[in-house]
């Protein structure tokens, strides 16, 4: 068979545009799957040209090309393609290399040219320097359909040849001039059904590709339904999953806001718990500022504050422990004070600290004085604070620009 090595005409490209079932009989061809196109590098090996022939023939031809399918595409249009087992192999700073299918190839960010079936094929009518170019060609021009023009003329003036020579030799009668031209014309009868033969050979080869073909397409498209159905139902199960965590996580939120409002309440239980059990009672406060006084003032003779105290309980209050029974030398006549007279008792206790500048807050604890309010006394010309806190609280600005009155709480000073 001979191999056609000159390109063909723009005619004959129109002509065999869609003979790409050609392509596969001459050379396997790798495509992109899904994409079903092939860059320009995959149609540069399966010519076995370098790419920069592929470069030069296309902008040559760039209008025919690029009418039979050859076109850029970019990462992006790839991507929105949304082709199965499609992933997106690494990054560079111009390039991105893709992976469908186990195919890897490459695209530009700015775009690849992708060349279609009927692009190959219209490559190879245009390709001068490539054996497999030429070898399509060949196969195309042996079709019956695409038998070159002057072929078949050849043929018809053949034929109509022999049948004058018939006719001569018959007029002539000379048998072996007619047994010559029975001869000849058996031969071309041969020749033809020889190539009739032929092209119903390459047609149901052809018939055989293409079954063979709609057979791979329907195994494909079966797999793909139950590639379908499996995806639907592992869908099922990932929606199932979803609202089940969804539940849960409302649950923990619940849980969560409940567990939140506990742990308030815990809290201020907790702190009043803490405040109430920091509070003393009357008794242990009165014992605890009058023994500082003793420690401070008196030098540890605990008895002489303690008369002090008892002194200015009967003289401010008209409380008389003595008269009840009572010693007014120790904490035992406490005992002696009823329920209600506490809060003037308080009133007391506050006065002489204050009068000894004690610091109340040193002697008891922040909440016993917040109770009992002895931090402050009433007197005519008002509220007064007791020295001792100003030095252990941070004072406010009137606080701190108001003198320290030292006034004598005590109308006579008894010598003790």
């Amino acid at each position: 068979m001979k191999r056609i090595e000159e390109v063909m005409t723009k005619e004959q490209r129109q002509q065999f545009a869609n003979r790409i079932e050609v392509l596969e009989k001459v050379k396997a061809i790798m495509l992109v799957p899904q994409l079903c196109m092939a860059t320009t590098e995959q149609v540069a090996e399966y010519f076995g040209v370098p790419v920069e022939t592929i470069y030069t023939n296309f902008r040559r031809n760039q209008k025919e090309l690029e009418a039979n399918g050859c076109e850029v595409l970019s990462p992006k249009q790839i991507e929105a393609q949304n082709f199965q087992n499609e992933s997106s192999v690494q990054d560079t700073k111009n390039t991105k290399i893709f992976c469908i299918d186990n195919c890897v190839f490459q695209v530009n960010n700015r775009g690849t040219r992708f060349y279609t079936p009927r692009a190959i094929l219209c490559m190879a009518m245009l390709l001068r320097d490539s054996d497999v170019a030429a070898e399509i060609r060949t196969q195309l021009l042996n079709l019956v359909e695409a038998a070159p023009a002057e072929i078949k003329v050849a043929n018809i003036q053949a034929q109509e040849a022999a049948m004058v020579d018939f006719a001569k030799a018959l007029m002539g009668g000379d048998p072996t001039n007619i047994a010559q031209s029975v001869s000849v014309m058996m031969k071309l009868k041969d020749h033809t059904i020889a190539q009739q033969a032929e092209s119903i050979k390459l047609l149901n080869g052809e018939k055989m590709a293409l079954e063979n073909k709609a057979a791979s397409l329907t195994n494909e498209n079966s797999t793909l339904t139950k590639q379908k159905a499996t995806l639907s139902r592992e869908n099922g199960k990932l929606s199932e999953t979803n609202n089940n965590l969804t539940q849960k996580n409302t649950q923990l939120q619940a849980t969560n806001t409940k567990l939140t409002t506990e742990n308030k309440a815990l809290a201020a239980s907790n702190k009043m718990m803490a405040e109430a059990q920091l509070t003393w009672d009357p008794r242990r406060t009165t014992n605890a500022i009058i023994r500082k006084i003793g420690s401070s003032v008196f030098g540890g003779k605990f008895s002489r504050a303690w008369l002090e105290f008892y002194r200015q309980l009967q003289y401010q209050q008209g409380i008389s422990v003595a008269g009840r029974g009572g010693k007014k030398s120790d904490s035992s006549s406490l005992e002696m004070i009823r329920d209600d007279e506490w809060s003037k008792v308080m009133k007391v206790l506050a006065s002489v600290a204050y009068y000894y500048s004690i610091d109340v807050v040193a002697a008891t604890n922040e909440f016993v004085v917040a109770a009992y309010q002895l931090d402050r006394i009433e007197t005519p010309e008002g509220t007064k604070y007791n020295e001792g806190i100003c030095r252990t609280r941070k004072m406010t600005p009137d606080e701190m620009r108001r003198p320290v009155v030292k006034q004598s709480l005590i109308p006579a000073r008894v010598a003790l």
